[in-house]
């Protein structure tokens, strides 16, 4: 997240950053940076309420040997904080509320969060757990 502002200001132009909710954790405080200097970010939220990463390497790699306490996190509403530092927050969960919080986020001419919640056994492409499960695309 802060990588995407420095961005935009070195950049100019929209920019859009995608993050997991454990990534949006450590820079929560960056949206208010954004807002304070009226920087056109969208700012992507994939939230399912976990380090997904380190769940799916415990349940895959450590034959499920999951430490929920150290992955799992409370529920938060990403947009409700983005709205409450002063941009737009939208939340979407399905793909028509994506469809929608994407568009209405593109032309929006300040920072903008929008949180798509997850289920947390969805894993991204850029895992290596190819190996050991299939993958249902």
């Amino acid at each position: 997240m802060p990588a995407s502002l420095g961005v935009q200001m070195a950049r100019g132009g929209k920019t859009v950053c995608v993050t997991g909710d454990g990534g949006a954790g450590y820079h929560l405080a960056d949206i208010e940076t954004a807002v304070r200097y009226r920087l056109p970010v969208v700012i992507v939220i994939l939230n399912n309420n976990c380090l997904a990463f380190e769940y799916h390497e415990q349940k895959y790699r450590w034959q499920g040997r999951v430490i929920h306490e150290a992955n799992d996190f409370t529920p938060v509403n990403y947009a409700a904080a983005a709205t409450a530092l002063g941009a737009q927050g939208r939340r979407a969960v399905n793909r028509a509320e994506v469809d929608a919080a994407l568009d209405a986020a593109m032309r929006c001419d300040g920072p903008t969060v929008v949180e798509v919640v997850t289920d947390p056994e969805a894993f991204p492409p850029v895992t290596n757990f190819d190996a050991v499960m299939e993958r249902k695309i």
